[in-house]
């Protein structure tokens, strides 16, 4: 049996927003469906951090990033089935950029 765990990735990224006259954080996919047999894998160009709003489902509550590499996350073996909500910041050009509305990660299967 492999101790191989699926991988579900999750992109963020910085873009520009016209309407709003600034940039916007997008994250893709927008919802991350995952299981207690998967890592997250975190990517992004820029330095980040993520902090989920209420527990983890992660083996980490607190990520961060050089941006330089992906960073792996387990899923944690007690975590519950459920939705889970996360605020990301983003370093852009000597500015930090905060989302706190993240699309969520969904635990269930």
């Amino acid at each position: 049996m492999s101790d191989e765990k699926t991988v579900v990735n999750v992109n963020i990224e910085m873009e520009l927003d016209p309407d709003a006259r600034g940039k916007n954080i997008k994250v893709n996919p927008t919802t991350a469906r995952a299981g207690k047999i998967c890592k997250i894998r975190f990517n992004s160009s820029r330095a980040f951090s993520i902090q989920f709003k209420g527990i983890s489902p992660l083996e980490q509550a607190y990520i961060q990033s050089n941006g330089k590499e992906p960073i792996d996350v387990n899923v944690h073996a007690a975590a519950q089935p459920g939705v889970y909500s996360y605020v990301c910041a983003l370093y852009d050009e000597g500015k930090i950029h905060l989302d706190s509305a993240c699309p969520s990660i969904i635990i269930d299967w």
